[in-house]
């Protein structure tokens, strides 16, 4: 073995650290988005028992792997301590916030839709979700409420098979506002689309390229149907850039 063996076999492992990082930064993005539940249920921040089963299992999964438990578990607490910190940075920050908008988000009890209410939520909305059987209730509470006065806009993010008449719907309860569609087959919407703009509404496609089942929205990209300069003040564009 000579020096370039070991160049390369460092070279594998500033990889392997790159991509702990970004594991990290995962995590810490799911902490965050635990601390925004935590807040808006009244939870404290800090949860012993929570803890006590993260590292349980941390040090369950370090003898599996053979690896020195105590050096794992100091590593771990300072991920926990750092999920910690971050959880009570939003807390302060939200606490600050205040509403710039309020919107409503048909089919927001569904997976996208959750995302979707979360990162508006995050960003100063006042959230109220329109499940599809026509239920009202305020994000993220999930208690029953009355539709919202004067909405900025709205988005419909429910099942495919539905979302024409959904886009007619909004159109019809919130005339003249934005409607944002995320569905991926977008030719058959035309009709839908059409009839909406008749009420003044103004409907915009977009296409998240990623699920519901995502660690965090960082990084991922999501298509725009328009002229990029159309979305330099859009409420969605700078929500999904922030």
């Amino acid at each position: 073995m000579n020096e370039e063996d070991i160049e390369r076999l460092r070279s594998m492992i500033a990889e392997i650290d790159n991509e702990i990082m970004e594991l990290i930064a995962d995590r810490l993005a799911v902490a965050r988005r635990i601390g925004a539940m935590k807040i808006a249920t009244g939870k404290k921040i800090k949860q012993p028992d929570a803890e006590k089963k993260v590292k349980g299992r941390i040090e369950k999964k370090a003898a599996e792997l053979g690896l020195n438990e105590e050096g794992i578990k100091g590593i771990f607490e300072g991920i926990i301590e750092a999920s910690v910190a971050e959880q009570e940075k939003l807390e302060i920050a939200l606490k600050d916030l205040k509403a710039i908008g309020k919107c409503i988000i048909y089919g927001g009890a569904g997976g996208m839709g959750k995302i979707l209410s979360e990162m508006l939520h995050g960003n100063g909305y006042e959230v109220t979700v329109v499940r599809s059987s026509g239920e009202v209730l305020k994000y993220p509470s999930m208690e029953k409420s009355a539709m919202p006065e004067d909405p900025e806009f709205t988005v419909v993010s429910v099942p495919m098979k539905i979302t024409g008449e959904t886009i007619i719907t909004a159109s019809n309860q919130v005339p003249g506002k934005k409607i944002y569609e995320i569905c991926s087959m977008k030719t058959r919407l035309k009709s839908a689309i059409s009839r909406a703009e008749k009420t003044g509404s103004e409907v915009i496609s977009l296409h998240p390229m990623f699920g519901p089942g995502i660690r965090a929205i960082r990084d991922k990209p999501v298509i725009f149907c328009g002229k990029p300069d159309q979305f330099e003040e859009d409420p969605i564009w700078k929500s999904f850039e922030s």
